[in-house]
């Protein structure tokens, strides 16, 4: 049924984001990875939960400041002059489908490892970068670790171009300044994600060239090296939103789609659909008794292949996705008739199984056919009590909701 989320539940849920965290650590060789959930306050780290946030704690400011900001991603500067080490940190909103704030995801990186990074793509160019607010002050310079000592507009050849760098928020714009011996070409670009700009300054142009050459080289050179240094940096700010949209779609175990997702996104996408589909609603028998029995592990390994059974019988044309627990939920995009012979059959594939040692599983079932789907909760209260009604007549049966 639909009943509260266990301690069990929780607790196997925090042990699924801190694996995500310490894989993620791992894999993008951050220097630390947390989440944060808005829901519960805990705050979650690569090696577990370390505490939970509250208003009244001065150092958990920056959250309640961060999300009431509007800002979709935030990245700050922590210099540690003790041991000359300054730390990136990038701070993502982690939302669901329908904008709801599912909590906040940050990674950690040393400035010596970004500007390695820097160092190895671009090889010998003479380049310099940085980033800039609108105040121009340099809130990371890419090549030192003195950033937020120096302003950009402070050199002559910059400042004479400023309202053009700040004004421009379409694209990138290129500058040319004559140097001794050589040209200096300023490419600025502005990074919508951060609301700041990413300066960067090529020099090592000799003037022997003729202007076309030069004009040509230049707009192919240092357009290259900039868009290379924003893949590096947004794309750095990016890719672990992506991972953790996963983390927060999918059952880790089954790697089926969760309850958030199932219900956030394919009901309501469902919802739009005017077709004959059934929902579904089914939960192995007598599940606590074989935990009780035989093990956490043999359990997992029941609920694994079951998610798989059922998912081979329905197709890929059909949708599958873990409720909780040992509970799970679906859609059959079919009439009645067609979606209760595939439900006896998945039914009776299980009970045929030999997949505990100790003797066989089954699964009770409740459906309910609809056209439209009007109203989610009502729609799958229906299937949960048609369920119920599967359980009380004795399990490993089907049930059809009938007002």
């Amino acid at each position: 049924g639909n009943e509260k989320v266990s301690a069990e539940q929780e607790e196997k849920f925090d042990e699924e984001i801190v694996a995500f965290l310490k894989h993620y650590k791992e894999v993008y060789q951050y220097s630390k990875v947390f989440y944060i959930s808005d829901k519960s306050g805990k705050y979650y780290y690569e090696g577990g939960v370390s505490k939970v946030i509250s208003h009244e704690d001065t150092y958990d400011q920056w959250y309640y400041r961060f999300i009431n900001s509007g800002k979709q991603i935030s990245l700050d500067i922590n210099m540690d002059e003790d041991n000359q080490i300054t730390t990136i940190f990038i701070n993502s909103r982690l939302e669901a489908s329908d904008g709801r704030l599912l909590g906040v995801i940050g990674v950690a990186m040393q400035m010596q490892d970004v500007q390695k990074m820097i160092q190895e793509s671009v090889g010998e160019a003479d380049v310099q970068a940085g980033l800039t607010n609108a105040q121009g002050e340099i809130l990371v310079d890419l090549n030192t670790d003195q950033s937020g000592s120096r302003n950009i507009f402070d050199t002559a050849e910059l400042d004479n171009v400023r309202a053009d760098i700040l004004e421009n928020k379409d694209g990138q714009l290129v500058f040319w300044y004559p140097g001794e011996g050589y040209k200096i070409c300023i490419t600025t670009e502005y990074i919508q994600e951060m609301e700041w700009y990413l300066v960067v300054c090529k020099n090592n142009i000799k003037e022997l060239r003729s202007f076309r050459t030069i004009m040509f080289h230049n707009f192919c050179v240092n357009t290259a090296i900039a868009v290379l240094l924003i893949v590096i940096i947004v794309l750095l700010i990016r890719r672990h939103n992506q991972a953790m949209f996963k983390v927060a779609t999918m059952d880790s175990l089954t790697r089926l789609p969760n309850r958030r997702y199932f219900y956030e996104v394919i009901l309501k996408k469902a919802m739009e659909e005017n077709s004959q589909k059934v929902v579904f609603m089914f939960d192995i028998d007598d599940f606590k008794h074989i935990n009780d029995t035989a093990g956490h592990l043999a359990g997992d390994a029941v609920i694994t292949q079951v998610a798989e059974v059922v998912s081979n019988t329905i197709g890929k044309e059909n949708l599958l996705a873990r409720w909780g627990g040992d509970e799970f939920c679906g859609i059959i995009y079919d009439n009645g008739a067609c979606a209760d012979q595939m439900m006896e059959e998945f039914r009776q594939k299980i009970s045929d199984m030999k997949i505990r040692e100790d003797g066989s599983v089954s699964i009770s079932i409740g459906y309910v056919v609809v056209n439209r789907i009007e109203n989610i909760d009502d729609m799958i209260s229906m299937a949960d009590r048609a369920l119920y009604i599967s359980k009380s007549k004795g399990k490993n049966q089907i049930t059809k909701y009938k007002e």
